[in-house]
């Protein structure tokens, strides 16, 4: 799914008072937990206020590799960038934007989670917007590959990832990847800006 199939919401468009302030740029950083029973847990946090948000990653409907993508298309600068994860349910949506009008403060690209949500005053499901952050591309994505890198190597264990006995124990597609420190990163090395 593309940036410009996202509903026309607020979640997705609007911009908090005070964004054209330095208080929006910061640096950030992203945590995965150890694997369990086929699920992990993304956190990516941001400097700038109390951005916090959690993504949970499924084995059922592996993100990872669309993952890669997502991060080899912002090194490119193929804006905008959106990966969409499956939370078995709940759908988080990663949405990177060039802002060319900050290019001078370096923080020139615009980060936000999106996700499902229920709006209780018209009793329907709706967007919120669950991060919103203006980041520097290269810091951005030096340190996603440095945190994902490291995880691979010194966390992941694929016995707690790769669950199900078989294909038919769930809906989801096969997986892409046997193991995710299959995972070519070098892809993303190749492309991270100097």
């Amino acid at each position: 799914m593309d940036a410009l199939k996202l509903p026309d919401s607020p979640a997705v468009h609007h911009y908090p008072e005070g964004w054209e302030s330095n208080t929006w740029e910061g640096r950030v950083t992203v945590a995965f937990s150890h694997p369990r029973y086929g699920w992990i847990d993304m956190v990516i946090l941001c400097d700038a206020g109390t951005n916090l948000c959690r993504v949970r990653l499924s084995d059922v409907f592996d993100p990872f590799p669309d993952m890669l993508d997502w991060l080899c298309n912002i090194a490119r600068g193929n804006l905008p960038a959106l990966l969409t994860i499956d939370e078995e349910g709940q759908l988080k949506h990663l949405l990177a934007r060039a802002l060319p009008e900050f290019k001078e403060t370096g923080h020139d690209v615009e980060l936000r989670i999106i996700g499902d949500g229920y709006d209780e005053l018209k009793q329907c499901p709706t967007l919120e917007s669950f991060f919103l952050t203006r980041i520097n591309r290269r810091q951005f994505l030096r340190e996603y590959h440095r945190c994902l890198k490291s995880w691979l190597e010194n966390v992941y264990d694929d016995s707690q990832w790769h669950i199900r006995a078989s294909e038919e124990d769930c809906d989801g597609p096969p997986h892409p990847l046997e193991n995710l420190r299959n995972l070519d990163l070098e892809r993303l090395a190749s492309l991270l800006p100097d």
